[in-house]
């Protein structure tokens, strides 16, 4: 009879490197198992004798050996549980990491989010292990970063809060993936930076910016200045949090990304008013900006001219500006090879010198006229708006900064925006908007003095500007481009305004174009007698005889299609049209206005009419019936008194005179 050994069991390595206690023999098992009445042996007919015999159930087993199969039959579930847990947290890290391998890619983010994906990592942004928490909130992150569709599904399904509570995390991993999801989520629209916003994020990213690691303070600064942007509510709200401070610190960090995130965040607030600038001025960030203009990164000191611009609210923000040195550090930076810096550093004049004479004048004695013509002549596109607008502004301040403006050779530059736009081909918008930028700058030159007009107008200057404005007529956002009046070589433009279509144009064209000719006939009588003989007055009396008809202008507008219908949209611009008219008619006399005026034929054949010719000479004497007598040859038909006493009477049937 076979019986259990007391040796003690021999001991092996397990897979972890434990000691398990090997097996008891499974003849032995299975024999205690059908003595007792328990499970037999498998491929063991019950019918038939077990051929192993049982153990005497009086004879006990010993303790060593009781012991010995507990730790036995233990040990393979303990190796299989581990073994599941040790998979299942393997698992979930390398989901983890796939999802956020996979969110990487723009194209992959709606099929993930049509999967779901969101509410999977869900639970594993609270994972307790740090390794798959944070591989979850970078696919977060990627995810909001990369669809607006998934910046709505965060804040609809509760993770603003996980990412709120893993922002307070000591782990400087967590609180950077965090802010830079929130970052992210808020990008996208107003909306979900307010609802961000509600759920307490706004505390965390200011006490964020105060926090040791410089990586987390880039990504609090990130999350300010994209909450901030999103409107000046959420701008003030922040300001409220005393978030001027310390952003205004990051700004002076050593690291460049702590000063880029920085310096946005701060252009980002000061955009939105006044009263937010102000405060920003009042914390001291204007040096800050200005000490980052000599940084060897182009990209901050791109960011730094835009957050200065953005300072410049009002007149007295603007010359705070201007005082601290910021026209002078601009003008130096547009002088730069780097396109984007040359703008941003444009730009700053543009917002400095709009605001006064005096800052225009402080402006071009630091040598701004020069370096933004010389801009202009370099940009392309986009770009060229901020210089034509400060040239604008400039000229538009004295007629001796006009003057330094075409001295330095603004009238070249400006012209060859206007030549893209002359010629018959698609253009893009922003050429559009630059030509006709350009052709008002150039009107804002020539209108001081004859002498400014003398120089803006030649070289065809004026043909091409009313040619912008022939081309754009059937666009409802620009006006016509304006003409400088005084101009010796105005005769081209008012020749061109002689079209007798003229009247098939907008009122939105026509009536800048007539205010400007108005201006130019005021002071110049030539052009008066041009206007005159060319055509150019008849024109305007038939737009303004379709404006003012009368029988009512409801039926000549609606009977002209070229004309638009009498609504309330554009009756104010049919209004600025008619007096635009009538300031040109003002500069002529009356009779010849009313020669030119549409229907003055017809008014004279009517009038001849009425008109009774006197009677010859020879008729008269004729029938006179006294000698001597003598009647007016004006005389009408019936009673006329003759030398003061006497009465005649001239009869229709013949010619005679009757004495009484």
């Amino acid at each position: 009879m076979l019986r259990p050994s007391t040796a003690p069991p021999r001991a092996s390595s397990g897979w972890n490197g434990s000691k398990v206690h090997a097996a008891r023999p499974r003849t032995a098992t299975l024999h205690r198992n059908a003595g007792a009445g328990g499970v037999t042996a498998p491929g063991i007919k019950p019918d038939k004798p077990n051929p192993l015999p049982a153990l005497p159930a009086t004879s006990p087993v010993p303790p060593s050996a009781q012991s010995n199969h507990v730790s036995v039959s233990r040990a393979p579930q303990q190796k299989s549980i581990s073994t599941t847990l040790d998979r299942y947290a393997r698992d979930r890290l390398a989901f983890a990491h796939s999802i956020a391998e996979l969110s990487a890619a723009p194209f992959n983010t709606n099929i993930l989010l049509s999967e779901g994906t969101l509410s999977l990592l869900n639970p594993l942004l609270k994972d307790c292990s740090l390794h798959v928490q944070t591989s979850a909130i970078l696919a977060v992150a990627r995810l909001a970063e990369n669809s607006p569709e998934a910046a709505e599904a965060i804040v609809h399904e509760g993770l603003v809060q996980t990412l709120i509570s893993c922002a307070e995390s000591s782990n400087r991993h967590l609180k950077r993936l965090s802010l830079l999801a929130l970052r992210y989520t808020s990008l996208h629209a107003s909306h979900l930076a307010r609802a961000i916003a509600e759920q307490g994020a706004l505390p965390r990213m200011v006490a964020a910016l105060s926090d040791p690691d410089p990586t987390v303070k880039e990504a609090a600064a990130w999350g300010v200045g994209a909450v901030a942007g999103q409107g000046a509510d959420l701008a003030a709200s922040l300001a409220s949090l005393s978030v001027l401070p310390p952003l205004i610190a990051c700004a002076e960090e050593p690291e460049l990304g702590v000063k880029r995130a920085a310096v946005a965040a701060i252009g980002e607030v000061a955009a939105h008013g006044p009263s937010l600038a102000h405060a920003l001025l009042t914390h001291s960030a204007l040096p800050p900006l200005l000490s980052l203009l000599r940084h060897p990164s182009s990209t901050l000191r791109r960011s730094s001219l835009v957050s200065i611009s953005r300072l410049c609210h009002t007149a007295d923000l603007a010359e705070a500006v201007a005082d601290a040195g910021g026209v002078e550090s601009a003008v130096r930076c547009s002088a730069e090879e780097d396109q984007a810096v040359a703008k941003a550093a444009v730009g700053v004049m543009e917002a400095v010198v709009k605001h006064s004479v005096e800052l225009a004048q402080m402006a071009a004695s630091f040598g701004a006229i020069g370096p933004v013509v010389d801009f202009l002549s370099r940009a392309r596109g986009a770009a060229k708006m901020p210089a034509i607008l400060t040239l604008t502004h400039l000229s538009c301040s004295s007629e001796s900064l006009a003057l330094a403006c075409l001295a330095s050779s603004a009238l070249p530059a400006l012209v060859a925006c206007l030549d893209p736009c002359l010629v018959p081909c698609d253009l893009a918008e922003p050429d559009i908007k630059a030509a006709v930028a350009a052709a008002a700058c150039l009107a804002q030159m020539g209108r001081h003095s004859s002498e400014h007009a003398r120089m803006v107008g030649g070289d065809g200057v004026l043909e091409k500007m009313a040619g912008i404005a022939t081309r754009f007529k059937g666009r409802s956002d620009f006006a016509a481009a304006p003409l400088p009046p005084n101009s010796d070589s105005k005769n081209a433009a008012v020749r061109r305004h002689s079209d007798a279509n003229m009247f098939s144009h907008p009122p939105h064209i026509l009536a800048p174009t007539y205010r400007q000719i108005a201006k130019i006939l005021a002071k110049d009588p030539a052009a008066r007698r041009e206007m005159a003989s060319c055509g150019a007055l008849e024109a305007a009396q038939r737009v303004l005889h379709l404006l003012r008809p009368p029988d009512g202008p409801a039926s000549i507008l609606n009977s002209r299609p070229s004309l638009p219908d009498p609504t309330p949209a554009v009756a104010p611009e049919l209004s600025l049209l008619a007096e635009a008219v009538c300031e040109i008619n003002a500069c002529f006399p009356d009779e010849i206005v009313r020669y030119f005026t549409p229907g003055y034929e017809k008014d004279m054949l009517a009038r001849l009419e009425e008109v009774r010719p006197p009677p010859s000479p020879a008729a008269v004497k004729e029938d006179l019936v006294l000698p001597g007598d003598r009647v007016a040859e004006s005389a009408p038909l019936g009673q006329v008194k003759v030398d003061g006493s006497i009465t005649v009477e001239r009869r229709k049937s013949r010619a005679s005179f009757l004495v009484r």
